[in-house]
């Protein structure tokens, strides 16, 4: 049990992990940034048809691919590969997270009671291990050839 803990640890506490960190907290103030920009300097109506917020999803979409761009080539320097399929598998990863983290963060928020900033904070916290262990494991894992 202890092998299995000191294990998880020397895989996640990592200079990696740090760069990962790094990146995915750069992703979220540059969407953060943008969305803002769009809304309150450029007065872009913050949503198309009352449904969708295409501040969000442009702001959202240039953070993805700087994401992607970088968390390839400084996190897990996993430049060789068909960046395509990774880009793929990087976007299933995403997909889970939208909709597997909302409920978490909805349950949190409706059955546990927490305010919805410590649910988001608790919520996101899970997400950012999971998505390192993800990219780390599956978006970008490196195949050994011996």
């Amino acid at each position: 049990m202890k092998e299995k803990a000191i294990k998880i640890k020397n895989t996640i506490f990592t200079y990696e992990f740090l760069r990962f960190f790094i990146i995915s907290a750069t992703a979220v103030l540059i969407d953060f940034l943008i969305l803002n920009y769009q809304v309150y300097v450029l007065k872009f109506n913050p949503f198309f048809f009352g449904l969708f917020s295409t501040a969000n999803i442009i702001s959202a979409s240039i953070s993805i691919i700087f994401n992607f761009g970088l968390q390839r080539i400084w996190s897990f320097n996993h430049k060789e590969g068909n960046i395509l399929h990774q880009a793929w598998k990087f976007l299933f990863v995403h997909s889970i997270n939208l909709v597997f983290f909302n409920g978490i963060l909805y349950g949190m928020f409706s059955n546990l009671g927490l305010i919805p900033p410590v649910a988001k904070i608790v919520s996101t916290t899970f997400q950012m291990f999971w998505s390192f262990v993800m990219y780390k494991y599956f978006v970008f894992k490196k195949i050994d050839n011996k």
